[in-house]
């Protein structure tokens, strides 16, 4: 479009005020929201003071209105992981709620295979869940923006799972976004979510494109990516728009890049910053809707490469930006059908309990849902289970006193994956706990009650775990012995780069975790917060 040019512009520049026509500018400005790992957060989080799609819906109305000529991208994970609203109807009121904001395209994340390939695909494309057909809808329309899957592979075809990239024409100069996950994602999804796919190499992979790109003439690039990075300060606020000391895979990726690559919209950790790196704008949202991501752009008409960048991370905050009516009664059906079920009552708990990880790794509130595994899995029938483990990781919130909730509960563990006990050995059993220190950052896994050992942090990896002090029920594991283990889906198949459960042999499947926590929040209330030592750091 023509842009308007002001009275004093015209003036300075000696145009004709009257039947002239408007002087086209020499760049086109566009505009690029950047969302990324909103996790189904259909309401504000935490104390409710930033996000929520109502006031996110708010805002982006507002930044459009500041210029016609905007795009609203994802950089993944926008479903998974998610709010029991949101979850409870298989992320299909997350899929429609993006939809109706004017989302255009987003790279898929690794959440986004929580489920398998054949249940994105339907995200993607529409159409009512296999089984519990449409909840509260007659119909499923399908994302009304496109996914896109750089890298991800189906092995079957050789193709990729969704496009490579997105092309948006502005005023008639093309912008493309390539959209692609981490390459590591099937380390940290459930297997069967993966199966039948390969993930490539990020950079390889980007800089193939943008080869394809340039023979087409489009020279404003941008990459949509799941992975990301943390900024490194030594207080606990960070600068949402700063770039201290950046640490993470993005960082060497987006150094490999092609030249001609413009801007990176990432996720992945959760982190907020805005960076420059190896002459590229570099940025991050946070999580959870909380925040929005702003690149204004200028564009050369004439070479379609781009001239400027200007970003920032901007707050959704939710006194600033009200609620949208639409989106509100959009939020209010879904509300009104989840509603009964999220407040069922299935226990109590006799104070607060965290997920956080003490020095030597335990955690209360992992301990807790490690003891409810193995409560629902202890009887012969269910599996026969004598140990049972929890991945961090898959330990969402934390838990209130009082009164639960099966909303409450559904928050700390969404994914519902079913609780699997198997036979390892003691050595097997030994290998899978050296490997929470085989990684980048350690994973520590919260065990149940009975279950004891001692770690050396001084040691090499592999050879941390002090085999000695390994017990159960005060008894010393015997390495050759085999012992009934108890473990949710995604961590006794390997997940999470826990390669050693694959091990295990005669698998009995139960409850899924969500719900196990439910069964014994029911049966033992009020629970008392764990208080025995089960994990113990030496230096």
């Amino acid at each position: 479009m023509n842009h308007k040019i002001s009275l004093v512009t015209l003036l300075v520049s000696g145009a004709l005020l009257a039947g002239c026509a408007t002087k086209q500018t020499d760049t086109v400005k566009v505009q690029v929201i950047g969302i990324n790992d909103f996790h189904g957060a259909l309401q504000a989080p935490g104390d409710g003071t930033l996000g929520g799609i109502e006031s996110i819906a708010t805002l982006v109305k507002q930044l459009k209105a500041e210029n016609d000529n905007t795009i609203i991208v994802g950089a993944g994970d926008l479903v998974g992981a998610s709010p029991l609203l949101s979850s409870m109807f298989y992320d299909e009121p997350t899929i429609e709620a993006l939809s109706a904001i004017g989302l255009e395209t987003s790279a898929v994340g690794n959440h986004e295979f929580d489920k398998g390939k054949v249940e994105l695909l339907r995200k993607q494309n529409g159409g009512c869940h296999p089984t519990a057909g449409c909840v509260g809808k007659e119909s499923f329309a399908g994302a009304d923006f496109n996914y896109l899957a750089a890298n991800v592979i189906v092995k079957e075809t050789g193709e990729t799972l969704f496009p490579s990239y997105y092309v948006k024409q502005f005023d008639g100069v093309p912008m493309a976004f390539i959209g692609l996950t981490l390459e590591g994602t099937p380390a940290i999804v459930t297997p069967s979510g993966t199966a039948g796919l390969e993930f490539k190499n990020e950079a390889e992979t980007i800089n193939q494109q943008v080869k394809l790109l340039k023979a087409q003439g489009i020279r404003s690039i941008g990459v949509l990516i799941h992975e990301g990075a943390t900024q490194q300060v030594d207080t606990k606020v960070k600068d949402i728009n700063r770039c201290d000391n950046i640490k993470g895979p993005i960082v060497e990726i987006v150094k490999q890049l092609d030249a001609d690559v413009d801007f990176v919209v990432s996720g992945h950790t959760h982190q907020a910053y805005n960076c420059d790196i190896n002459g590229k704008k570099v940025i991050s949202a946070q999580s959870n809707g909380t925040l929005l991501s702003q690149l204004n752009i200028e564009i050369d008409r004439k070479t379609k490469d781009i001239v400027s960048i200007n970003a920032k991370n901007i707050p959704v905050e939710t006194s600033r930006y009200g609620k949208d009516p639409k989106l509100s009664r959009f939020i209010q059906n879904y509300e009104r059908i989840s509603k009964p079920i999220a407040e069922q009552v299935m226990g109590t708990l006799s104070a607060p309990a965290d997920k956080k990880l003490a020095a030597g790794g335990d955690s209360t509130l992992g301990k807790i849902i490690a003891d409810a595994q193995l409560y629902v899995a202890a009887t012969p029938d269910a599996g026969g289970a004598q140990i049972a483990f929890m991945n961090s990781g898959g330990i969402r919130a934390d838990l209130k006193a009082g009164e639960l909730t099966y909303g409450d509960i559904f928050t700390v563990q969404p994914f519902s994956n079913v609780v699997v006990t198997q036979s390892l050995t003691g050595e097997q059993i030994k290998q899978a706990l050296e490997q929470q220190w085989d990684r980048e950052r350690p994973q520590v896994m919260p065990v149940s009650h009975g279950f004891y050992y001692e770690w050396d942090d001084s040691r090499a990896v592999g050879d941390k775990v002090i085999a000695g002090s390994m017990k159960l029920n005060g008894k010393p594991i015997d390495m050759k012995k085999s012992y009934r283990v108890a473990a949710n889906e995604f961590l006794a198949t390997g997940g999470s780069r826990f390669s050693a459960f694959k091990q295990g042999k005669d698998r009995i499947y139960s409850l899924p975790d969500n719900e196990a926590l439910m069964k014994y929040f029911k049966d033992n209330s009020p629970v008392q917060l764990p208080t025995d030592e089960r994990i113990k750091k030496l230096k």
